[in-house]
């Protein structure tokens, strides 16, 4: 029988006092049927119960999928004012995308952390390569196949938050993106069932459920107000900060001036021509959320952030930060321009 031994951090196998895998490697683990694994960096290989190579050092060690939020995570993410709550959830977790109404967040697991989970219902364990597939049987046995040309579309790795410990793999249309309205529908679903809030402090004393009646009501109404840019009037004030009314934004209401007072400036900066409309729209429209105090500073990571009631998008800028994008186009100058009633039409 395979025994796990160290040397120096590193990690090996013996049998009955012989080594049968040298201690050269960051990780060495059981898998299912008797088989073990064994990783150095992000490639890792498999061992028979037996001591025979079923797999030399080559197979890619990093798994890639999305968890599920913590019940920890959840309970940080409700403490959130409404105010601060979807700049706080871009922030804290980018990315995030909806399974089945559960927000989850991109992630990868190593080899050793995911392989031990991965038995399919006839008891087989599965492991891809680029062009090979190790096959480890319920007997013992393995296979290692060829790989079809035309491989089945590529599966990620999802992780429930319950029961902890499990993987399940999915296909990558199961994910969508989460937008604004997908961020405030959950939060909808985050209901405090303590009886004294103030006193709690442990993310077990804290469960999610679907608010009811006129509760419930109150808060789609709060929501469809956000969503039909009407507004939000639920806002409560947080300490210290001035929450601005909601104000929709449309370029097409910008003062013909205002709009060739920004352009010239832009202009110098990089050629201003029909092809970088869109591009030059997003500029204007960055620079109007900063005149209207819908940019708000975080000083736990010293940057800006755009207030959540608005979508600003960054894919155009190569996903540079705000702060960086403000500064590179001297956006500064076009604050005094956007500063309400410059917007209104003319």
């Amino acid at each position: 029988m395979l025994s796990l031994f160290e040397v120096n951090q590193l990690f090996g196998l013996q049998q009955g006092g012989e080594v049968v895998l040298a201690p050269e490697y960051e990780a060495v683990w059981p898998l299912p049927n008797g088989f073990w694994g064994f990783r150095r960096d992000e490639l890792f290989g498999v061992l028979a119960s037996d001591g025979r190579e079923a797999s030399a050092c080559q197979l890619p060690a990093v798994y890639n999928g999305f968890a599920e939020l913590t019940v920890e995570e959840e309970l940080e993410a409700f403490l959130e004012s409404e105010a601060t709550f979807v700049p706080f959830m871009r922030q804290r977790f980018p990315a995030l995308q909806l399974h089945d109404d559960q927000l989850c967040q991109p992630t990868s697991w190593l080899a050793e952390v995911i392989t031990p989970h991965l038995t399919d219902e006839e008891g087989e364990v599965w492991l891809y390569a680029a062009d090979r597939i190790l096959a480890l049987k319920p007997t013992g046995a393995w296979e290692m196949m060829k790989r079809p040309p035309k491989a089945r579309e590529q599966q990620l790795f999802y992780a429930p938050q319950h029961p902890e410990a499990t993987f399940r793999q999915v296909v990558p249309a199961e994910f969508v993106a989460a937008d604004v309205e997908d961020l405030l529908r959950w939060r909808l679903r985050l209901t405090e069932l303590t009886e004294d809030s103030d006193k709690v402090d442990e993310a077990s004393a804290f469960n999610w459920a679907l608010a009811d009646g006129q509760a419930r009501t109150s808060h789609l109404n709060a929501l469809e107000e956000v969503l039909t840019s009407s507004g939000i009037r639920s806002l409560r004030p947080v300490a210290g900060v001035d929450i601005p009314f909601y104000k929709p934004f449309d370029i097409a209401l910008l003062a013909l001036a205002v709009r060739r007072s920004c352009e010239e400036h832009l202009n110098s900066i990089f050629e201003v021509d029909e092809d970088s409309r869109v591009y030059v729209d997003q500029l204007i429209y960055l620079a109007w959320l900063w005149a209207n105090d819908f940019v708000t500073y975080d000083e736990r990571d010293g940057m800006h952030w755009v207030d959540g009631r608005y979508e600003f998008d960054n894919g155009w800028f190569d996903n540079n930060i705000i702060d960086n994008i403000y500064s590179e186009y001297e956006l500064d100058k076009l604050v005094p321009l956007l500063r309400e009633p410059a917007t209104e039409a003319k």
